[in-house]
């Protein structure tokens, strides 16, 4: 909690700091404009979401479902060449129907992926894990590309490169804080020591594998 508190505070610094230098290193202007800032908002959560679903249901198949660890990244598979061969079609897609519904659309899945992902129990079978990890795979394929582009044709050209920078800053940092997130919900419910005892022994097994 002081290394959480310390960070918001010098983030806060930084917001200050950057408001008032003549050329900020990140150009807070660009967040006036609508669309940039709700593309890079929704982009930010779905990668908090995205980062850690991997992790987490590689730690229930090996420690609830009894999976060899090998065999449980295998599982998971699927939901990254989804993501790949969805990202090439959405693009496409959103050339023609506009990027807006299709990453709209992208979300909706999300979200639809993640409550069936809530199901899951020791009696699930391997393939309502698989069929739930390709429609989380189709969710995010449908929501990258699109919003990729929404963002970027909202800043003039000459700020091209300002925005890309804002845009991958803000999907690093989703995706460096989703597993502390998950770990902290998860300390909720499991004794901190337990957890870590469980996590470091599913990574040992994990390594042991190769």
């Amino acid at each position: 909690m002081i290394i959480l508190a310390a960070g918001l505070s010098l983030f806060s610094i930084l917001i200050l700091v950057e408001r008032k230098v003549k050329f900020p290193t990140i150009d807070l202007n660009l967040f006036k404009i609508r669309a940039f800032a709700a593309g890079n908002v929704t982009s930010f959560l779905n990668t908090l979401a995205f980062n850690c679903v991997p992790f987490l249901i590689s730690l229930f198949l090996q420690l609830v479902m009894g999976y060899d660890p090998t065999f449980a990244e295998v599982v998971l598979l699927p939901m990254p060449l989804i993501v790949l061969v969805m990202s090439l079609i959405s693009w496409r897609l959103s050339d023609k129907f506009g990027s807006r519904g299709i990453s709209s659309m992208g979300l909706a899945v999300n979200i639809a992926s993640l409550l069936w992902l809530s199901t899951l129990n020791q009696n699930s079978s391997y393939y309502f894990i698989l069929i739930s990890l390709v429609i989380f795979g189709l969710g995010c394929g449908l929501f990258s590309s699109p919003n990729i582009g929404s963002v970027m044709d909202s800043v003039l050209a000459s700020r091209g490169g300002v925005a890309t920078g804002v845009r991958s800053a803000l999907f690093q940092t989703g995706a460096v804080l989703s597993i502390p997130l998950a770990m902290i919900f998860m300390s909720t419910v499991i004794p901190y020591d337990k957890l870590t005892t469980l996590v470091s022994s599913s990574q040992l097994a994990s390594s042991e594998s190769f």
